[in-house]
């Protein structure tokens, strides 16, 4: 947060448990008005493996004895797309 000269607080969000199978969830920390307007955001998942979360793109079992449990609660892949889309 140095680096951006973020001195906020967070705004924290806890997502909905959308899919309680899955034993995980997710909380946002938003940190805003750094230099430049720069934010940062920070996914912490609970409960879930190295995987990318995701409501449709489920992995198959054999992934997940690699890479540990997949959460189900958001699609990480449009997170991502709405924050570089405010910064082009």
């Amino acid at each position: 947060m140095r680096h951006n000269n973020i001195k906020s607080e967070p705004e924290l969000v806890e997502l909905p448990d959308v899919d309680k199978s899955d034993n995980s969830s997710v909380k946002v920390r938003k940190y805003t008005g750094g230099k430049n307007n720069t934010e940062v955001i920070v996914y912490d998942v609970n409960g879930g493996g190295h995987t990318e979360p995701s409501l449709t793109e489920h992995y198959g079992r054999v992934y997940k004895l690699i890479a540990g449990p997949q959460n189900k609660d958001m699609e990480m892949a449009e997170e991502v797309w709405k924050f570089f889309s405010r910064h082009l």
